[in-house]
């Protein structure tokens, strides 16, 4: 074996001994993180019946929709944010109503959109400025 040769295979086997303890330090944190997940995950059917009625009671509880939002630390009534999310441009609304409202994120936004998962970004993020913008401007508007 020539110097170069053995200079390669050196770096090839420094290389191997890399990336076998990169997995392995990744498999550790994966193995640790799911160890706390399980901690605290329980099975419904483990549950006591008296556990599993107060949870059906929470899920009856927010049945009715709220009247009023916890924006930015402050109440703010349905109808106030209502009307701030109707001000909003068309792009703008939609990409709130699809992320807060319907629960997809960025990524699934951009698809149903055809849009650049940044642009969705992008839009969500001025449309809260607006909304926050919209709340501070109509901040006394309590009854109605």
């Amino acid at each position: 074996m020539s110097i170069d040769e053995h200079i390669q295979f050196f770096i090839r086997c420094q290389f191997n001994a890399y990336c076998k303890k990169a997995i392995a330090n990744k498999a550790k944190e994966v193995k640790r993180r799911n160890k706390k997940r399980w901690e605290n995950e329980y099975y419904f059917e483990d549950l006591s019946p008296f556990d599993q009625e107060r949870i059906q009671m929470v899920e009856e509880f927010f049945e009715e929709e709220p009247t009023h939002y916890l924006v930015g630390g402050q109440v703010v009534p349905k109808f106030v944010l209502d009307r701030a999310i109707e001000s909003l441009p068309e792009k703008g609304r939609t990409v709130v109503h699809l992320y807060y409202y319907d629960n997809l994120t960025d990524h699934e936004i951009s698809e149903k959109l055809n849009v650049p998962r940044r642009s969705v970004n992008h839009r969500r993020n001025s449309a809260l400025e607006k909304i926050k913008q919209y709340l501070e401007e109509h901040k006394h508007d309590k009854d109605e």
